[in-house]
């Protein structure tokens, strides 16, 4: 097996401060969003956890909703990198996230009516 020079890499100095930081990245928003609930059990009792739970599940609902107009997209979008057709990649981008932010937009408006609604409801 020849030895390939072009290709030496020392993982010690170029991946792992990289690597490392993303890894803390990952843990800390796993406590910062994991811990919500628990915190909020412990000092504000059982009807805030479950409301923030809830608000919290739904919120990411819609922005996974939102998102996955532009996930789908990444196959294109290498495809146009990989081509370095980067003018029909703007403008792909540039509709898939307005399209994206719109969707976002217009789920918050209906959730944010439902609570309005639901807020006027018992209020009677």
């Amino acid at each position: 097996m020849e030895k390939n020079d072009k290709w030496n890499i020392n993982y010690r100095l170029e991946i792992f401060p990289f690597q490392w930081k993303i890894a803390l990245s990952w843990i800390s928003g796993y406590f910062i969003f994991q811990l919500f609930n628990p915190v909020l059990f412990a000092t504000e009792g059982a009807v805030v956890a479950g409301q923030m739970g809830m608000t919290l599940t739904v919120l990411n609902s819609i922005f996974s909703l939102a998102f996955s107009w532009i996930s789908t997209k990444v196959p294109v979008f290498s495809s146009l990198i990989a081509q370095k057709n980067y003018k029909d990649l703007d403008a792909l981008f540039d509709k898939t996230l307005l399209q994206s932010t719109a969707l976002n937009i217009l789920f918050l408006i209906v959730l944010f009516v439902i609570i309005f609604f639901y807020v006027i409801s018992m209020l009677k």
